[in-house]
């Protein structure tokens, strides 16, 4: 067996001390020297053994090894020779690793056995600066014995990986550990000469034991090393190594846990430990107290730092304790995500490393504040002294000069800090003091994993108020970023906190993960802390940034605090309640924990669900010993495993009753649910268990086993998944263990990824550079070069202009109206520059309240006027997406012109004057004022003028005609693109070169408007799931889900249905089903086309897809990390079953006629079978029991066995049936084909195995093929292709009345596309999605 667990506790035990021959030259001298203790020579620092796994050798199982590594002197798996990591830079003079050095290993040479077997170094592993840094300030030798400190170690390596070290510093007297000459070596001291230190003692060495993990769990290992610590003051000398021995090979049986809820608790007596996981994959786990920055500073200067970071200042922390700094460092950087910090960073440096502050590059380095007159030469540096709590620039007694982050995320922070008790103590008066330590150490844990929480949360809130408005900038298609029109969009007074933080690398791999549109922690916030109107105008995606009248007001207020500088009452219900916190996912590793919001108080805390590891063994390097331990370990997770899943399936998904704390130790027996329960969702502990599992059975020489439990977790949660540690186990698996593993269904996918991963190991350093450049940010530049039409459309969206490509396209006809089909470098650079100028005149446009009160809050600014004469009185035209309006001259007041819908004609005029010749205007007719039109003598504006209201008044009528909001939304952009041409051309063709973009203008004169009277009846809204995309998708897939409470979503709002739209490749688009504003954009499935959607539990969507897979959504955190895998082609249809009430299955199809039953709770295949003879099975429909199966050529009516019931079967290929809808009440079954326009009715009164007989025919006049059916009530909703308005390709939608077999309605649905599918929302309404051309999905009214 291997005995290394994938993702195991322990990387390396290193112990450093005092080599013998520096010993015995320090000895000498203080002889020479009299015994005189000032002797400022020192021995210097060494490494004396490495100990790293795996301590027990595969053939060794059976019987005992020593696992204690050879002095490095004496080593030889640890040579200069192999590639590590530096975490110093390499100097002239470098410790010896193979030389000089006696002949018998241990700390310190004194007489052991000897080693012959080599130690197995982690080979990522450079040990050459350790010695310093477990003795930063130098390795002394005392005459008193000092206490034992700790300190915390972070190396970072060149490509950003880090390991994280603890460090015991403890000490020894030289006459026990046998470094002290004596006479059988010949004695140092002459005659008569004392000893150094006090008459009859002998001197104190110290010694470092350093444990090494890649995981930064400081506390833990620092409690772990207390407890050996305890253990090594009454070890005898001849059994100290083998005890520091025993210890590693303990650590390293330990497993870290994997992001997710579930804790693993280890039992080092007489403490108990708790490994915390992290929050989500990529994110480390937090085992530092947060609560050190405000400790140590004021939160005013907490931000000042999290500032000097963000701008990527050198920054150096000062402590007078070095423990203090890395802990310090480590919380700093946690309150900074999901930024990452991937410069140096050395929190702890020694003595002789302080030349790396004069480091020409950016990093985050710390060092004992003893030295600060010497860090203080140094320039640019930002010095945070913890001893004096203040935060200075280097070579000046000055505070350092760093932009301010913007006021209101710092007053938004500081309120929620402020309003923390940070103080255990204060917090825990009103409490008992608990029974024993461990339960007041388990009290003290779940109260600061509650502090963290908020902690984390105000954080996080801060960072997602600095950098909200960063995704209205982007353009994912072409991975850009408009800086420039990014900084224009923040206030004046922050524009240097942005101009520096946009140039450093954390943000630049922030604006990776945004235009991956990677669903994190950052995305949930933003999305669920967005307020109704930012929703409104984020559904726009390609909608000009233009400030609501409501934004305007709420910028007026902001300001006029501002000028009376007062601080904004944050703890008003108004502002406090605006935005909710809903549970990022259902990876939350904190506990429950009731407090009061004002005070911090605690109250009640509920402990995390914790997974008991087993006692470790007594000889932790016993074969036999480690494999009982292993399977013990397996055992307590299968039974883990079986109680959740046995729970789920009794309970459903609600919650079990609070577990009680751990119990003291040494831990009793107990009862699963003691130390495990099934919280909400089962699956966020299944996952966690499972992949325990495959690591026990990975360590325990179980490849195939572990392999086989790493596939199961695409079931759970396939984030959790350790794909390079499954790839070394597969690559690591014999020939026999790889056929027995390729005879394994349930491993075939993952053995067909894992060997692509495998086989690109050797291409992927030649490839790296090419997906580099694919992911790299581009920042937008005008064009230096003529553009062809395709080039013209990638850089008008990288601009950010316009995504949408037929509107390019007409603006590439506008621009190019004279010359070739080509645009310059200079018109497109005034193109910009005019559309840019139109957007600022409206932003710095100053309304004033009373015309603020007489408009709508969603309203914007489309167009001013200049002064003019009307017949209103002097004033300035205005222009919003609603109506005309007058800012009379003078007195500043609103007159309104009228509102779009009640225009009823624009004409262009000449009005007489005194002087000659006639003025240009403007006169417009509305339903109010027939009679007084309203003229304006708006003179050379006149054309613009009335083509922009004439493209938002027949925007508005059609809008209105096909109840489709996003016309207007796209005629308003057209006024602006109109606009802006007209002003970058300067020619007398410009306004007909404009004309080009007046869509709307064009299709209301040149198409039929003509809207069926039945279908304006029935028809209620449009809306665009592809809104942001750059052509229309069309839609595969819908599926309503009603409202759900979620647990933490304090809202006293009703909690309201959602609609999902699949489109695209794996798109799928969440709207809020009561206004049908868009909520989350692009939730992506996979990467193929989804086939069907079905709601869950109400917390679960299940999408089935063409690449054969089923990706189960989460509804809360909006992520697809469950995966089902076993049907072998692509899904077709899903159907909910519920044999009981307290069971829940999903039967899902695929087209080879492959049927899967689903057990809901534990995601296992129930049962399933395959239709005999099937070629392409299209749908199914589980009613009363039975399975009823679309099979294109018959309709199958079938048990859940797969037994035959009834089927029909098509006459002919022209009746070859695409849907089915059945009628089990009167006995029917209604089919309809792909290649004809009729419904066909049969009867299903024949008996078992029997086939129906004749049909009856339904005609759906004009319609040549039926897509989609659904029974709604007594109706059946038909989609399907026809023939309209000339149109050969119209989507058409049938109401048919069932009783009487006849068409009630026939709707004109999508005049571009065919219907491709239909949902009902409970029965009240009917939504049809259309094809690529249209993209939209229309909601019907059910009549």
């Amino acid at each position: 067996m291997a005995e290394v667990f994938p993702c195991g506790l322990l990387e390396a035990l290193v112990v450093v001390g005092a080599s013998e021959d520096s010993l015995s030259e320090y000895l000498r001298a203080q002889a020479a020297a009299g015994g005189n203790s000032a002797l400022r020579q020192h021995p210097e620092p060494v490494i004396l053994n490495i100990l790293a796994p795996p301590f027990v050798a595969k053939e060794a199982a059976a019987a005992p090894r020593l696992a204690t590594a050879p002095p490095l002197q004496r080593s030889a798996g640890f040579t200069r020779s192999q590639k590590r990591r530096s975490f110093r830079k390499p100097k002239s003079s470098r410790l010896s690793m193979s030389g000089g050095g006696p002949e018998a290993g241990g700390l310190g040479g004194g007489g052991g056995a000897s080693h012959t077997l080599p130690v197995s170094v982690p080979r990522e592993l450079d040990f050459n600066g350790l010695p310093s840094l477990c003795f930063p300030e130098g390795l002394r030798v005392q005459s008193e014995e000092e206490e034992a400190s700790f300190h915390y170690l972070v190396f970072t390596d060149m490509s950003g990986k880090r390991t994280h070290g603890v460090v015991l510093t403890h000490s020894r007297r030289m006459q026990d550990t046998g470094l002290l000459p004596g006479a059988s070596n010949g004695s140092l001291r002459r005659p008569g000469q004392r000893r150094l230190g006090r008459p009859g003692k002998s001197p104190y060495l110290p010694y470092a034991i350093c444990v090494i993990s890649k995981s930064p769990y400081y506390t833990v290992l620092r409690d772990c090393l207390s407890c050996l610590l305890m253990e090594l003051q009454s070890t005898k000398d001849s059994l100290f190594e083998d005890r520091i021995a025993d210890f590693a090979a303990t650590l390293a049986l330990v497993p870290c846990p994997p992001p997710g809820v579930l804790h693993v608790s280890l039992m080092l007596r007489p403490l108990q430990m708790i490994l915390t996981p992290p929050s989500e994959p990529g994110e480390p786990a937090i085992d530092v107290d947060l609560r050190l920055p405000f400790l140590c500073f004021s939160p005013s200067q907490v931000l000042q730092i999290l500032t000097c970071l963000l701008t990527e200042r050198r920054v150096v922390l000062l402590a007078p304790e070095l423990s203090l700094l890395t802990p310090l460092a480590e919380s700093l950087l946690h309150l900074l995500r999901p930024l990452s910090w991937r410069h140096a960073y050395a929190p702890v440096l020694s003595a002789g490393m302080l030349d790396f502050l004069e480091a020409p590059t950016v990093f985050l380095m710390g060092c004992h504040s003893r030295h600060l007159s010497t860090v203080d030469r140094v320039e640019d540096l930002v010095l945070v002294n913890v001893s004096t709590r203040r935060i200075l620039a280097s070579q000046a007694d000055a505070l350092i000069d760093v932009p301010n982050a913007p006021g209101a995320a710092q007053q938004h922070f500081l309120c929620s800090v402020e309003a923390l008790n940070l103080h255990y103590d204060l917090a825990g008066l009103s409490r008992s003091a608990g029974g024993s330590l461990a339960e007041a150490r388990e009290r003290r844990r779940l109260w600061q994993q509650s502090l963290h929480a908020e902690l984390r949360r105000a954080a996080l809130r801060y960072v997602v108020d600095l950098f909200r408005d960063v995704n209205q900038h982007l353009s994912y298609e072409h991975r850009v970023f408009n800086s420039d029109e990014f900084l224009k969009s923040q206030e004046l007074m922050d524009l240097p906190f942005y101009t520096k933080v946009l140039e450093t690398d954390m943000f630049k791999c922030f604006l990776k993960d945004r235009l991956s549109r990677k669903m994190d922690a950052f995305s949930r916030l933003e999305q669920l802390t967005r307020s109704h109107a930012h929703r409104l105008k984020h559904e726009m995606v390609d909608a000009p940034r233009k400030l609501t009248v409501g934004e305007v007001a709420s910028k007026s207020q902001q300001l006029n605090r501002r000028v009376a500088i007062s601080m904004p009452n944050l703890r008003e219900p108004h502002a406090q309640n605006q935005y909710f916190w809903r549970d990022s996912s259902v990876r939350s590793a904190s506990a429950t924990c009731e407090t009061d919001g004002a005070r911090g108080d605690m109250r009640r805390c509920e402990p995390p669900p914790t997974f008991c590891l087993p006692p470790f063994p007594s000889r932790p390097q016993h074969g036999p010993a480690v494999a009982s331990y292993y399977g013990e370990c397996a055992e307590k997770l299968t039974l883990a495993i079986n109680f959740t899943q046995t729970g789920a399936q009794v309970s459903g998904i609600s919650s079990a009753p609070a577990a009680p704390a751990p119990p003291p130790p040494p831990p009793p027996p107990a009862a699963p649910g003691r130390e495990w329960r099934a919280r909400g969702d089962s699956s966020a502990l299944l996952a966690p268990y499972r992949y325990l599992r495959g690591c026990v059975y990975a360590a325990a020489g179980r490849p195939v086993d572990a392999l086989a439990e790493f596939a199961s977790l695409a079931r759970c949660d396939v984030a959790v998944l350790p794909r390079a540690a499954a790839a070394e186990l597969l690559a690591a698996l014999s020939d026999e263990e790889r056929r027995q593993a390729e005879r394994r269904p349930e491993l075939r996918r993952l053995l067909q990824e894992l060997s692509a991963v495998v086989a690109t190991r050797s291409v992927a350093a030649a490839t790296l550079w090419r997906q580099e450049s694919e992911e790299r940010v581009k920042n937008f530049a005008l064009p230096s070069k003529h553009l062809q039409e395709e080039e013209f459309v990638r850089c008008v969206q990288e601009s950010g202009i316009v995504r949408e490509e037929g509107t390019i396209r007409r603006l590439f006809q506008a621009l190019t109206l004279s010359q070739q089909k080509q645009v310059d470098p200079d018109t497109f650079a005034a193109f910009y520059q005019a559309w840019k100028e139109t957007e600022q005149e409206t932003l710095d446009l100053d309304l004033p309240p009373g015309v603020v009160e007489r408009l709508e809050c969603s309203e914007c600014v489309y167009k001013v006027s200049a002064s003019v004469k009307t017949s209103m009185g002097q004033g300035r035209l205005a222009m919003t997406q609603r109506r005309l309006f007058l800012l009379a001259e003078g007195k500043n007041t609103y007159l309104e012109v009228g509102v779009f819908r009640d225009i009823q004609e624009v004409d262009s005029v000449a009005v007489t004057s005194i002087f000659p010749p006639k003025i240009a205007a403007l006169r417009i007719r509305t339903t109010s004022r027939r009679d007084e039109p309203f003229v304006a003598n708006l003179k050379t504006e006149r054309d613009l003028w009335q083509l922009i209201v004439q493209e938002m008044w027949l925007g508005k009528r059609m809008a209105d005609h096909h109840k489709d909001p996003q016309y207007l939304q796209q005629a308003a952009t057209n006024v602006l693109l109109m606009d802006a041409v007209v002003q970058c051309l300067h020619s007398p063709k410009a306004i007909f070169a404009a004309s080009r973009l007046a869509y709307f203008t064009y299709e209301y004169k040149n198409v039929s408007q003509t809207i069926p009277i039945m279908t304006s009846e029935t028809l209620r809204h449009k809306i665009n799931p592809s809104a942001g995309l750059p052509a229309p998708e069309a839609v595969d897939a819908l599926l309503y889900t009603p409202g759900v409470q979620f647990p933490g979503d304090d809202r006293d709002e009703q909690a309201h249905g959602t609609l999902w739209c699949a489109v695209g490749s794996g798109r799928i688009t969440a709207f809020n089903a009561t206004s049908w504003v868009i909520e989350q954009h692009c939730i992506q499935a996979g990467r193929a086309r989804v086939s069907c959607m079905l709601g869950v539990e109400r917390k679960q969507v299940w999408v089935g897809s063409v690449d054969s897979t089923v990706y189960i959504l989460d509804m809360q955190s909006l992520s697809c990390n469950k995966q089902l895998s076993e049907h072998r082609d692509q899904i077709t249809d899903m159907a909910l079953s519920r044999p009981d009430r307290r069971l829940s299955q999903v039967i899902s199809s695929s087209l080879n006629g492959q049927v899967v039953v689903w057990d809901v709770a534990t995601l296992q295949v129930h049962s399933q079978f395959q239709i005999p003879d099937c070629k392409s099975l299209l749908s199914i429909q589980l009613i009363e029991g039975s399975l009823w199966c679309c099979l294109g050529h018959s309709v199958l009516q079938t048990r859940l066995d797969g037994h035959r019931l009834f089927s029909v079967t098509a006459e002919g290929p022209l009746q070859l049936f695409s849907c089915f809808t059945v009628f089990p009440e009167r006995q029917q079954l209604w089919t309809a084909s792909s290649r004809r326009g009729e419904l066909l009715v049969w009867s299903t009164a024949s008996g078992a195995g029997e086939s129906a007989g004749e049909s009856d025919a339904v005609a759906l006049a004009g319609c040549t093929a039926v897509s989609c059916m659904l029974r709604v009530k007594e109706q059946v909703w038909v989609g399907g292709v026809g023939e309209a308005h000339g149109r050969s390709s119209v989507g058409k939608l049938y109401v048919v009345d069932t009783p009487r077999a006849s068409v009630e309605r026939e709707l004109l649905a999508h005049s571009l596309a065919p219907v491709r599918c239909l949902c009902s929302v409970e029965d009240r309404y009917v939504l049809s999605g259309s094809g690529k051309e249209d993209g939209k999905v229309a909601i019907w009214q059910v009549i």
